[in-house]
């Protein structure tokens, strides 16, 4: 995962080839055949992108000042959990090996995580 200052790029191979690119307000996902979607945000999504893009570009004093950080080890590497502030926070969870973001945790309905992985 990369990007532009302000949108996040996603390139996946499996199981469906298609570049994802996260921007402020809007998702666009571009298949193999160059079908274009563009997905609005939702408003409950924003602190995650926000946390994403400032985890990725290394803007730590963003992260300290809208998110609350706790750092564990994990058992095979590392986990930073961000909640954000506001009426109903959502913790997101990073898991991470040395220098490498290999995951993200998002809390689904029904107290369910799902994790999505990153490949190098």
């Amino acid at each position: 995962m990369g990007g532009a200052p302000g949108k996040l790029i996603r390139k996946q191979a499996q199981p469906v080839a298609e570049i994802s690119e996260i921007g402020a307000q809007v998702i666009t996902i571009t298949d193999a055949e160059g079908q274009v979607d563009r997905l609005p945000i939702p408003e409950a999504m924003r602190p995650m992108i926000t946390a994403l893009e400032a985890m990725i570009s290394g803007d730590s004093a963003k992260l300290m000042a809208r998110f609350d950080i706790a750092l564990a080890p994990d058992p095979v590497g590392w986990r930073v959990t961000m909640t954000p502030g506001g009426e109903a926070p959502v913790a997101l969870t990073l898991l991470g090996c040395g220098l490498v973001v290999t995951g993200l945790d998002l809390p689904q309905a029904g107290g369910l995580t799902r994790r999505l992985r990153f490949e190098p």
